[in-house]
């Protein structure tokens, strides 16, 4: 890590080169950790807690909130306010240096911030910002540093490899040229029989559509016979309706035939009954009609 932000020779950085935030982030991540306070650093921690980690973040919330101001809070900040924000900073400070900041404290409490101040105060915030930034910057710089430089060790081993296979491609190109001769004949061979075999099945595709019309005419037809089938079914069912009515009538007609007929022979056998008497009468009465002309002719 101090190579990356220090990457000049002989440099040894001490803390007066960090500002606020490195500082406590080394703190943190440190082999030899400050301990969290309960509510961790990135929060303001009771009054009462008095810890290294307590005070660590003390700073760290008062700093931010100076470094990133909030416009109306800070109109909103009376002088009470800010001397409880001063005193907990001051306790923070004291605890963190062991009671020997007291006289620095209080100067800097007493300081007279005049415009030039204020605005050094203000470029020394802008300053802080940029260098948080630049320092992102150099991690991310660094990240894609550490990447390509993987990239490049990559890059080299398949090289390398690509290297190898190259030696190896080299000294048995002759064996891979009788290979693609081979290989070439195998094609040629293949493709005659494709063809052949494209041909085939050409022929079969035309024979089954052939075949494929000839079962659809039989299907035609056998739809059609189908139909007529039915047709003759309807038929002889109204046949039989009208051959059973037929039959039916006929019975009827039989049986009034044979009523008259048996009335036709009861009145032949009265009229030949009555022809027997008229007979029997004619002769009864022809003797009295020969007296009735003998008689007129007297």
């Amino acid at each position: 890590m101090w190579e990356k932000m220090y990457p000049k020779p002989r440099v040894r950085p001490t803390s007066a080169d960090f500002d606020i935030t490195i500082l406590i982030c080394l703190l943190r991540e440190m082999i030899q950790k400050v301990q969290s306070p309960r509510g961790g650093f990135d929060h303001l921690p009771h009054k009462a807690d008095t810890s290294a980690g307590a005070c660590l973040a003390i700073i760290k919330h008062y700093r931010n909130f100076l470094a990133h101001p909030d416009q109306e809070k800070l109109r909103a900040l009376s002088s009470t306010k800010f001397n409880d924000l001063f005193t907990q900073v001051g306790k923070a400070i004291q605890v963190l240096g062991n009671n020997q900041y007291s006289s620095k404290i209080t100067v800097a409490k007493k300081l007279n911030i005049d415009n030039d101040i204020a605005q050094i105060l203000e470029k020394i915030v802008t300053y802080e910002k940029q260098f948080q930034y630049l320092q992102e910057e150099v991690n991310r710089n660094s990240s894609q540093t550490r990447y390509q430089e993987k990239k490049i060790k990559e890059l080299h081993e398949k090289y390398e490899e690509i290297e190898n296979d190259r030696m190896e491609v080299k000294d048995s190109h002759q064996h891979v040229i009788d290979q693609m001769s081979e290989i070439r004949s195998n094609i040629k061979l293949q493709k005659e029989a494709l063809e052949k075999r494209v041909k085939e099945q050409k022929q079969l595709a035309a024979t089954q559509i052939k075949h494929g019309k000839q079962i659809q005419t039989l299907e035609q037809e056998a739809s059609s016979m189908k139909k007529k089938q039915e047709d003759q079914r309807k038929d002889m069912k109204e046949l039989t309706e009208k051959h059973f009515a037929i039959t039916s009538h006929a019975e009827q007609l039989e049986k009034i035939t044979s009523e008259h007929s048996q009335q036709l022979s009861e009145s032949v056998e009265k009229t030949n009954k009555l022809a027997e008497m008229e007979q029997c009468i004619m002769r009864q009465f022809k003797p009295l009609d020969k007296n009735k002309k003998y008689k007129e002719r007297k």
